[in-house]
């Protein structure tokens, strides 16, 4: 009795011992289940992932970080290069979510503009392509980047160039190769079911049916993801948007580096689609509670049939890195794009129309980013499709002197960040800063409209006003790029009339469109109320504003290069 009680210990010993291998070798192949799991070998790809259990903890990871949305990756800790390269990683822009911004801590690699591809001729739509989103890019995955890597950057005013990737004939008939080799790599994995058939007859069913469980879920998906032509890139008939591109290290208010480049007609990233996310996300669900239960049910079988599920487990692992060796790279198979360079001059009106929404979104994205803070910005213009009539001064009329007051009507304000992102994208040296209190003010005179450069400054007098005695007159003077509360900031404007006189206007509750009055000052009225120092502003006197308005003039000058 005592001898057999000791023998049950010692194989209650052993299989524990082997229990834990087992739970240790979880980890083992995980890059490779990993990169399964993201897609990079198509859909077929998340079945061979599945077939063994090494490495379980990694696809899991790899689940939870495609399904989720991209802004909470570093939030629950799946963010990974491995996730980023397969997915890329941005936030639109029509959403605020500056504390998502703030998390990911890095700079932008370049923006994404979605375009629906019915709408891209001038007959179907008087207003151009219809822009759905914009997106801000903090990772290119890998299709996207290669295409990058293949093209130049603009690197000056004379050399605007955008990269159109017209639809690769070809890519069909790879598509139908490629696709009929995944078929049979699904099907091989059928193979999977020689295990449960073991197990199921060594009595112990439940673990076949357990560790089987994956592999079911992503058999099906898999299936799925394949009927729908989307197991490795759109059907042509089936995408209904495509992507404009602008990369470079995007340019902010304080910081403009970089080279901008502008690709129109980027394949959208298939794995983004729906249907991939929901296959991932009950694939995490079954993933977790298959290893759960897994480890529980091996505790409860002797010692032979653990060595046998860790054989079959050793098996699929080599099944699982050859298929990975052999199979069609997700970043390699369609990627060879048909490349068209063009000229601003060149290139087709539809085209110009999609730049341009470039443009507008690069000019959000600084708001996003703008110490001022987007609330400072929200009657600002975010798109140009009409020429402006510009005109250097405002026509004043003789008879009304300096200290008068007079009536405007502002129909639209083009702000710094539209100004400073065309400077930028045409490959100019006029930077964020230079820019920075520059504006064109659109107002409606004798029923016509009429666009003047002209100078603004953001004001926010502190709550504490300074008490450092030797820097007290100088903390007066706020330089560019400092920030503000929220509470009650108020843009001055100062529009050139002629003569040395100025219209001087400034906004009520954040709002400057509208009827509104202005009262006409000289240069020295401007010194003096500067020089006074209650503004809190960078600016000292009238030529400060001067060389505001002679920026604006230029920043207005490149802007309207692309309504030619």
């Amino acid at each position: 009795m005592a001898d057999s009680v000791g023998i049950g210990s010692g194989a209650l010993k052993v299989g524990s011992g082997l229990i834990e291998i087992a739970a240790l070798t979880a980890l083992v192949g995980s890059s490779t289940a990993q990169s399964l799991m993201l897609g990079n070998r198509g859909a077929v790809g998340l079945v061979w992932a599945a077939m063994s259990m090494f490495g379980v903890l990694s696809m899991i990871k790899a689940c939870l970080a495609a399904s989720i949305p991209a802004w909470l990756r570093d939030t629950l800790g799946v963010r990974g290069v491995e996730a980023d390269d397969a997915l890329g990683l941005s936030l639109m822009l029509e959403k605020e979510e500056f504390k998502a911004r703030n998390s990911i801590a890095r700079d932008t690699v370049g923006l994404v503009s979605e375009i629906q591809k019915e709408v891209n001729a001038k007959s179907a739509s008087d207003d151009g392509p219809l822009q759905t989103a914009s997106y801000d890019i903090y990772a290119l995955d890998q299709q996207t980047s290669h295409t990058l890597s293949l093209l130049s950057a603009i690197k000056d005013q004379s050399s605007f160039t955008a990269y159109i990737l017209p639809r690769d004939p070809f890519s069909k008939s790879r598509l139908i190769t490629v696709t009929r080799y995944d078929w049979w790599c699904l099907l091989a994995s059928l193979v999977k079911l020689v295990e449960l058939f073991v197990l199921w007859k060594l009595n112990a069913t439940a673990l076949g049916l357990i560790t089987c469980g994956i592999w079911i879920h992503f058999f099906f998906g898999s299936m799925m993801l394949q009927a729908l032509k989307i197991s490795r890139e759109y059907d042509q008939n089936m995408s209904d948007s495509e992507l404009d591109v602008l990369a470079g290290q995007l340019p902010t208010p304080v910081k403009s580096e970089g080279e901008p480049k502008v690709v129109l007609g980027v394949t959208k990233n298939v794995r983004l689609h729906i249907c991939w996310k929901l296959v991932w996300g009950f694939g995490s669900i079954v993933s977790a509670m298959a290893l759960i239960a897994t480890y529980i049910t091996l505790g409860k079988h002797d010692i032979k049939i653990i060595c046998v599920w860790i054989g079959f487990q050793v098996s699929w692992l080599a099944l699982r890195s050859v298929f990975f060796h052999f199979a069609e790279g997700m970043d390699k198979a369609f990627h060879r794009p048909f490349i068209v360079r063009k000229e601003w001059q060149s290139l087709p009106w539809r085209y110009k129309v999609r730049v341009r929404h470039l443009l507008s979104a690069l000019s959000q994205y600084q708001m996003h980013v703008h110490p001022r803070r987007l609330y400072c910005y929200q009657e600002d213009m975010q798109t140009l499709e009409t020429i402006l009539n510009i005109r250097s001064e405002f026509p004043l009329d003789p008879s009304i002197a300096v200290g008068d007051t007079t009536d405007l009507s502002v129909s639209a304000v083009v702000g710094d960040t539209l100004l400073s992102s065309a400077a930028w994208m045409l490959g100019s040296k006029l930077s964020g800063m230079d820019l920075y209190d520059s504006c064109v003010v659109v107002l409606t005179v004798n029923g016509k409209s009429v666009a003047i450069p002209s100078a603004r400054v953001l004001s926010e007098p502190p709550i504490e006003r300074p008490s450092d005695l030797e820097l007290g007159s100088e903390l007066q003077f706020v330089p560019r790029g400092s920030s503000n509360t929220g509470r009650n900031p108020v843009w001055w404007y100062w529009i050139p009339c002629g003569h040395n006189r100025w219209l001087q206007a400034h906004t009520e509750q954040k709002k400057i469109l509208g009827k509104r009055k202005a009262t006409v000052v000289s240069d020295e009225q401007i010194t003096q109320r500067l020089a006074i120092g209650d503004l809190y502003v960078g600016i000292k006197n009238v030529d400060d504003v001067k060389d505001i308005v002679r920026h604006s003039k230029l920043g207005c000058e490149l802007l309207l290069r692309f309504l030619d």
